[in-house]
């Protein structure tokens, strides 16, 4: 890590470890720092496009169809940071067949999972530090190599290029023997009641996530998901249907510059500015995507209007589950396989889903037009 780079900082300090190599330690929360101009406009954009998302979940009850499916559209694109290769029909083909199309999805089902059991404790338990570890468990629950998930990491890391060493890694978080303090530090901040924005205490509370990396490994996965749910509660979501990745996803670069520059020069203004566009635009995503979809769920009912309330019942599963086969909707709807492929007879002839692996058995249907609009950028 180039210490020329953070000489001036007024986010953290340096610390020399013993081996010889330097390590930023974050200083506590909240930061100071300046509001731009153009700030209190981004606050309010993405505060309001909270509120139409909230109202859209709230009027539209058949929302709560749609919340499996964009919990896993978050975890494939929050993968594809990284450069996991996953789609989201690999992910879905996967859950339905228990197939292992390649190792990256694994890592997609685990997030889901952490998704689906974080929504469980925060509301539950609140938001702390034990919920961290938590998520930090079922999110590894994939990789072997991870020791002692959940527990703060005994090792120093870095992060940098594929292979690079620890010289010539583009950052290197706080020792082992720091993070007892910084997690401590991080809790104070996340539990304090002193008065600010959520969106702007989220931004900082993602920084340092990124900042102090706790664990051993899959800290920005974490990261991720802790401020998908955080931010999903401060804005009283009915159906969580907001998540940040793809935006973070498609302006990897600005995000991982974003927070060097404010690692390396306390550019908070630059952080707080790119964080609230995400949490904008992803919010709007979230709105006109859900309308997209129960549109096209209204134009499938018609095509089905005369067929058992069996047919519909599979129709709504689809909005949660796009990747089908008789065994995985007969488990999930608690229905008989007769009945599941007399809908699905019903469904394919209205053109709603068609089968791709051209088996005779297992057979195995997807719905693309819902695959289309939940995988669109």
């Amino acid at each position: 890590m180039d210490i020329n780079l953070f000489k001036n900082t007024t986010a953290g300090r340096l610390a020399k470890a013993p081996e010889g190599y330097f390590a930023f330690i974050p200083a506590p929360l909240p930061p100071e720092f300046k509001w731009s101009a153009g700030m209190g406009s981004l606050i309010s954009q993405a505060s309001y496009a909270f509120g139409q998302l909230a109202a859209t979940a709230e009027h539209l009850p058949e929302c709560k169809l749609l919340v499996p499916a964009f919990l896993r559209r978050e975890a494939v694109f929050s993968c594809k940071i990284k450069g996991r290769l996953t789609s989201m029909s690999d992910l879905f083909l996967c859950e339905t067949t228990g197939m292992e199309i390649y190792k990256d999805v694994k890592e997609s089902v685990s997030y889901t999972q952490a998704l689906e059991q974080g929504r469980a404790i925060s509301m539950e338990k609140g938001f702390n530090f034990q919920l961290l570890r938590e998520l930090h468990k079922t999110l590894s629950q994939d990789a072997a190599a991870i020791i002692n998930p959940g527990e703060f990491r005994g090792k120093q890391t870095w992060t940098g290029l594929p292979a690079s060493t620890i010289d010539a890694a583009s950052y290197v978080p706080p020792p082992a023997d720091e993070l007892k303090t910084a997690m401590a530090q991080f809790e104070d901040f996340l539990t304090s009641e002193k008065s600010m924005p959520a969106l702007i205490k989220a931004a900082f509370l993602l920084y340092q996530l990124e900042a102090v990396r706790p664990f051993a490994a899959r800290n920005g996965k974490l990261a991720r998901i802790f401020i998908v749910l955080f931010l999903s509660n401060a804005a009283g979501l009915p159906s969580p249907l907001f998540g940040i990745s793809p935006f973070l996803a498609k302006y990897r670069d600005e995000y991982q510059s974003a927070f060097l520059n404010a690692c390396r020069q306390g550019a908070w203004q630059t952080w707080v500015e790119f964080f609230l566009r995400a949490a904008s635009d992803q919010a709007q995503n979230a709105v006109q995507r859900a309308h997209s979809l129960l549109a096209l769920r209204r134009d499938m009912l018609k095509k089905i209007a005369d067929a058992p309330p069996t047919t519909e019942k599979l129709l709504d599963f689809l909005f949660a589950r796009p990747v089908i086969n008789v065994n995985s909707a007969a488990q999930a709807l608690d229905l008989t396989f007769p009945a599941i492929s007399k809908a699905m007879r019903g469904l394919e002839t209205a053109g709603i889903i068609a089968e791709f692996t051209g088996n005779k058995r297992n057979k195995i249907y997807a719905a693309e037009d819902i695959l289309k609009l939940l995988e669109k950028e």
